[in-house]
């Protein structure tokens, strides 16, 4: 996590604002909100670096889900009910990639059928929790993803048996051959929170307020690539080219 405060002391000293001229806290949060989306969306293949000889994004996160040491701070995992008679559940609204969905059956532990009917149908055991001294056991299973134009032709097939989900913009539907789960299991990489520099005006001077800001989730070795970023921003608003050329020099070389 990289503390607000350590960026905004990082970042006066490289625009050297001093000189350049200053900004207010908002500006200055608001820019490392931004710059955190970039980088947010660079390790997504979202991105300024592209490759010259196959006009696509250098890190290619979506194609070949390759799982980034950077972005690891933004992983996140809920397990949301299936409510009865409904095949779907929302998109979190903190959800910025969906990188894998399995169903979740809890089976009582007396209840032998009932779980060797789970094992049958390809459910891992994972775990157990207790419900009122009643032990339930946890099976999960994956779900194959099925893209939209072909979603109608896979919940009609006689042929395919394996559970389906099918991604829109707001939700997530499914389709379940066999058994329906108790749950989904949803992981995700989701969206850079907005940070904040709080302060507390002391004889009028605004002084780090710890206590009410919101660090970022990046970790420290991502905190001269943020303020890159910024740098970039802050350069463009005061016409400064040798700040432009610099820092974004810098973000094409990867740094």
């Amino acid at each position: 996590m990289i503390n607000i405060d350590i960026l905004r002391e990082a970042y006066n000293y490289r625009v050297n604002h001093t000189q350049q001229g200053s900004e207010t806290i908002e500006q200055f949060n608001q820019k490392a909100y931004i710059a955190s989306i970039i980088l947010h969306n660079k390790y997504l293949g979202l991105e300024e670096q592209y490759n010259p000889q196959t006009k696509g994004a250098i890190i290619q996160y979506a194609t070949t889900k390759k799982v980034h040491t950077a972005l690891l701070p933004f992983r996140e995992y809920n397990e949301l009910p299936l409510a009865q008679g409904l095949d779907y559940i929302p998109i979190p609204d903190d959800c910025s990639y969906i990188l894998n969905i399995r169903s979740v059956y809890y089976a009582e532990n007396t209840d032998k059928q009932y779980k060797t009917k789970l094992s049958n149908c390809g459910c891992t055991q994972f775990g157990e929790r207790t419900i009122n001294n009643i032990v339930y056991k946890r099976y999960i299973k994956d779900i194959k993803f099925t893209p939209e134009d072909r979603w109608v032709n896979r919940t009609q097939s006689v042929i395919i048996t394996s559970d389906s989900y099918c991604q829109y913009s707001d939700r997530v539907e499914f389709y379940f051959k066999k058994i329906r789960p108790t749950s989904i299991r949803l992981e995700y990489i989701k969206k850079p929170k907005m940070p904040k520099w709080a302060y507390v005006l002391v004889d009028g001077v605004p002084v780090y307020d710890a206590v009410n800001s919101i660090n970022l989730e990046w970790g420290e070795d991502q905190l001269d690539r943020l303020i890159e970023r910024m740098d970039n921003q802050y350069s463009r608003n005061t016409s400064d080219m040798l700040g432009i050329n610099f820092s974004q020099s810098k973000i094409q070389r990867g740094e």
